[in-house]
């Protein structure tokens, strides 16, 4: 009876307004506390779970630029011809050396390891050429090239090749350009700071030997990353 009893007088007192209010602080509090714990955890956790992706991902980039590197230095003897009309069974080291000749250049089949067009054939409708590639068999060979690849401006492309098919237009023949072979990451720099000069945000910019180049406020960069250029370019 006396037990019947006492317990009734708990229920009722756990009742009480002021009691089950002191149990629910009394419980939440202990519940926040589990959970700061658990968040703080968590949160060290995270931290160093993008600690360790930032070091991972800097050491793909790492990679990548080695890559790169790598990928540009076996392009090393390499050049790329644009802008000449393609034809039906043509042999494109004739056309390598036929550039040559025309910046005093007199090349041997020696001297060229292969030469080729690259890129998709243009299709029904499409008016495009497709860049010739030539690998030369000795650096010295293309660094000779690249040196008096100027005087191309003062040869008429229509005389030089006038057994090509050339679009027919009132402006001026398209100019044959020679440029190092580069990779697509560098291809994209090049391009990018090509833009980049045509708006006046640089001074000047050139590829010497697969590497870019920038002049900006009179000072010429060396850049191997497109960051580097959007960094050096953005507003301070």
């Amino acid at each position: 009876m006396e037990d019947d009893a006492l317990k009734s007088q708990l229920q009722a007192a756990f009742c009480e307004p002021e009691v089950l209010e002191i149990i629910s602080k009394a419980v939440a509090a202990q519940v926040a506390t589990h959970l700061r714990k658990e968040i703080g955890q968590l949160r060290t956790e995270l931290q160093q779970y993008k600690a360790e992706l930032e070091k991972r991902d800097n050491h793909i980039e790492l990679l990548q630029d080695k890559v790169d590197e790598l990928e540009q230095y076996s392009r090393r003897n390499s050049i790329r011809i644009n802008n000449i009309p393609e034809k039906e069974g043509e042999d494109t080291e004739e056309v390598v050396k036929a550039v040559g000749r025309a910046v005093g250049i007199d090349f041997t089949d020696a001297m060229i390891d292969r030469a080729h067009r690259v890129g998709r054939k243009a299709g029904v409708g499409e008016t495009y050429d497709r860049a010739i590639i030539c690998k030369f068999t000795a650096y010295r060979y293309k660094r000779n090239l690249m040196m008096e690849k100027k005087k191309l401006s003062q040869s008429d492309p229509k005389k030089l090749f006038s057994d090509r098919a050339w679009p027919v237009s009132k402006g001026p023949v398209p100019k044959l350009f020679i440029n190092d072979d580069l990779t697509q990451e560098r291809a994209k720099i090049a391009a990018k700071a090509r833009t980049y000069k045509r708006e006046k945000t640089i001074e000047d910019t050139w590829v010497r030997d697969g590497v870019v180049f920038v002049k900006m406020n009179g000072v010429v960069r060396r850049i191997t990353e497109l960051r580097c250029l959007l960094f050096l370019v953005q507003p301070k």
